[in-house]
């Protein structure tokens, strides 16, 4: 089984004689749920990997047959590292059933005091969080990438973010969400701490533009709040 998203009655799981396998993306017991990989991305993990374990009747809580660690690169998004994470998961699972085969593998409890958990994501965490560093709003956007995306709104526009940075300059950027500078590389609003560079956004409806063609069209100038759900009309 692999991201089926429903947890398997004992009557199935008791039918195999081996017992039943699941491939999970993360380093169990860490982000157990439907969406470890966008958890672990919004958490800002650096490591991550893909474990074979013996199901149970719990979410996940079945006792470790294989892990492989993986390094997260710095940018990487949901999908991106998906689908990275999907290959490694097939050498896995054939490396479990091989050593099953053999009688070389032992499973493992997991350990109880490091369970971390990663829910199905919901609308809401896609919305910017101006008052979350640079780096993690940087984080949210990558692990949000695939859905719901990270919206903000301009007045009542609702704007979405299709690609952004974070800004390397130091000094005083202003207020949380505020943009501060339009550049040729975009958007720069500041965060809690430093700014972000939003250089692609989309408006509702529409195609996916550079920020400096919206700025352009829509007449932004620095002191503009971006906030995170929309003014009442």
């Amino acid at each position: 089984v692999v991201a089926f998203g429903q947890i398997l009655p004992e009557s199935v799981l008791s039918i195999p004689r081996l017992g039943c396998i699941n491939i999970h993306a993360s380093l169990l017991p860490k982000y157990r749920g439907a969406a470890p990989i966008q958890w672990a991305l919004i958490r800002g993990e650096k490591i991550t990997g893909v474990a074979s374990m013996k199901m149970d009747a719990g979410m996940d809580t079945g006792p470790i047959l294989l892990q492989q660690e993986v390094g997260i690169g710095h940018s990487e998004t949901a999908p991106e590292l998906s689908l990275r994470l999907s290959h490694i998961g097939a050498k896995v699972l054939v490396e479990t059933i091989k050593q099953i085969k053999t009688g070389q593998l032992l499973s493992t409890p997991q350990p109880s005091g490091s369970v971390t958990f990663a829910p199905l994501l919901k609308k809401e965490d896609g919305y910017i969080r101006w008052w979350e560093s640079a780096e993690e709003i940087f984080n949210r956007w990558r692990g949000v990438f695939s859905w719901p995306g990270t919206t903000m709104f301009n007045g009542n526009i609702r704007l979405k973010i299709i690609a952004l940075e974070v800004g390397v300059r130091e000094g005083q950027w202003g207020a949380p969400g505020e943009l501060f500078k339009v550049s040729e590389k975009g958007l720069e609003v500041a965060a809690k701490i430093g700014y972000i560079i939003i250089t692609r956004l989309k408006l509702a409806g529409g195609k996916d533009i550079s920020s400096a063609e919206y700025a352009a069209g829509s007449h932004l100038h620095p002191g503009t709040n971006f906030n995170t759900r929309g003014k009442s009309p």
